[in-house]
């Protein structure tokens, strides 16, 4: 190969590469802006302690804990939810979908999603 044969490989590759990262940006900027217009909430890096209320497995194990991509809001018919990613040392990664009390007298309850 001659290498202006090499550098058009090389020009078409790194075109392809930034092609595909702007693709992926504007994914997720779109899909961030259709959650916004359904009134919901989106973190992409949320606090742990805005998990730390529940209080059943896996939340709690290990000493390593993380919690990514929380969305928040309420459904169509009024519900209040919360959904987000948790990942723990001793566990695999949960997607995870709470369903939150309206008022202080419920218990928050936590179903794999």
């Amino acid at each position: 190969m001659t290498s202006s044969t090499i550098v058009i490989i090389l020009i078409v590759i790194a075109v392809l590469v930034l092609g595909l990262i702007a693709f992926l940006i504007i994914r997720r900027q779109r899909y961030i802006r259709a959650l916004r217009g359904r009134g919901w909430t989106f973190e992409s890096r949320p606090s742990l302690e805005s998990v730390l209320d529940h209080h059943a497995p896996p939340f709690g194990l290990g000493f390593v804990r993380k919690v990514d991509e929380a969305i928040s809001g309420q459904t169509a018919t009024g519900v209040p939810f919360r959904v987000f990613e948790y990942a723990s040392a001793n566990a695999v990664q949960y997607p995870l979908c709470a369903r939150v009390s309206i008022s202080d007298s419920q218990e928050t309850q936590t179903e794999p999603a």
